[in-house]
């Protein structure tokens, strides 16, 4: 899937908004409060978040349960071992 930031934010409003599919749907595959990870992302009470990670490409979205509010980060500088880990990690 290739995407911007804006494009990604306003499908993934679409969705929670239910003009994807039906509301109930999604209740029925994001039913958890607690951070458990449901119907593609971790949910919780106020929000929810997913993350995902390939080829050197990292994605991260947090966004309200009613979609009126969110943030959506993309890279293509994802380091499995970034320095600055490295740096802490030698430090300790």
């Amino acid at each position: 899937m290739y995407a911007t930031t804006s494009s990604l934010f306003r499908t993934e409003q679409a969705i929670v908004q239910g003009k994807v599919f039906k509301k109930s749907l999604l209740k029925t595959l994001r039913s958890s409060t607690t951070g458990e990870y449901t119907g593609g992302v971790y949910n919780y009470k106020d929000y929810f978040t997913s993350h995902g990670v390939e080829s050197g490409f990292e994605s991260s979205l947090q966004m309200s349960q009613d979609g009126r509010s969110g943030i959506v980060l993309l890279s293509n500088q994802y380091k499995a071992n970034p320095s600055i880990g490295l740096l802490t990690e030698s430090t300790l």
